[in-house]
């Protein structure tokens, strides 16, 4: 039976209580019946770990505008996405980490774990898309989840992971208006590769630790999300216990600043586009044609992001 969908076998049902009963002694009496399984580490509530926020998504998504929404509510933040890559100095040889300890190691070393006072600290991960921003956007320069889950289930952090969807085109606008490049299909491609991979990896992630924004409906009606932010916040000392000091206002404000930052897809047609000419005069409906025959592809999302059902 698989570690994540809450089931116990009979080993977790019977034996480990009375192991438990034998190594502090205890009558058989004091521990629970063979029906009573003990919780998955996913499902434990440990009150003395951080809880640390991950936001998943392709670049372009939103990251910037929900860490602003967030970051009142947090302690300590990752300001550097490239701590999630392994390979040495050579830029052409890294890649995502692949091990749990590996990335406990990298968290140490920035003091980012640790207690925050008299409650657990809240850590923010907000600038991890995918691929990792580097300069060349490898595809195979990304977070894997299950090295957070990793940690989450040695009991290093208390993980959640925001998965942020995001209309794939208006990603793509975004994307390039960052990176310059002028194949704007080769842009489409790195998008298609990040949201299958990323999509696999939620379809396995535990539900319980899972919260899928759908960032178009937030910026149209960021209220509708409150309750959903709320909980995810809940332990935070500042935004815990009924206090809400989320940011919305700021928020909505980047994102008409970085809007209004983004190129137009007339512009991005323009000169610089070394597709052919009549490519790059419907740019717009040529992505948005590549992207509508791969949606299958990324159906994790589908269960939780409305405008993707639709």
């Amino acid at each position: 039976m698989s570690r994540r969908d809450g089931r116990h076998s009979p080993w977790q049902r019977g034996v480990w209580p009375l192991a438990l009963a034998l190594l502090f002694g205890l009558s058989l009496s004091h521990v629970s019946g063979s029906a009573q399984a003990l919780a998955p580490a996913w499902q434990a509530h440990r009150t003395d770990r951080p809880l640390y926020i991950f936001l998943a998504g392709v670049e372009g998504a939103g990251h910037e505008v929900i860490r602003e929404l967030l970051e009142p509510c947090v302690d300590r933040e990752v300001d550097d996405g490239s701590l999630h890559l392994d390979g040495g100095p050579d830029p052409r040889a890294t890649y995502g980490k692949l091990f749990g300890t590996s990335l406990e190691l990298a968290l140490r070393d920035e003091r980012l774990l640790g207690t925050g006072r008299g409650a657990p600290a809240v850590i923010l991960d907000a600038h991890s898309a995918y691929p990792l921003p580097t300069r060349e956007r490898e595809p195979a320069r990304r977070v894997d989840l299950e090295t957070l889950l990793e940690l989450h289930e040695r009991g290093v952090v208390d993980v959640r992971v925001v998965a942020l969807w995001r209309d794939p085109l208006a990603c793509a606008a975004h994307a390039i208006t960052h990176t310059g490049l002028r194949d704007p299909l080769l842009q489409a491609r790195v998008i298609e590769e990040s949201l299958l991979y990323l999509s696999k990896q939620l379809e396995a992630f535990p539900t319980p630790l899972l919260t899928v924004i759908d960032y178009d409906r937030w910026v149209r009606e960021p209220q509708r999300y409150a309750d959903t932010f709320r909980s995810l916040l809940r332990t935070s000392r500042y935004c815990g216990a009924g206090r809400s000091r989320l940011n919305v206002t700021a928020a909505l404000a980047r994102h008409q600043l970085m809007q209004g930052r983004v190129r137009s897809w007339a512009a991005i047609g323009g000169q610089q586009c070394k597709l052919p000419a009549s490519m790059c005069a419907q740019l717009p409906h040529v992505l948005a044609d590549f992207f509508d025959k791969r949606r299958f592809l990324w159906e994790g999302f589908g269960p939780h992001a409305e405008s993707l059902r639709g």
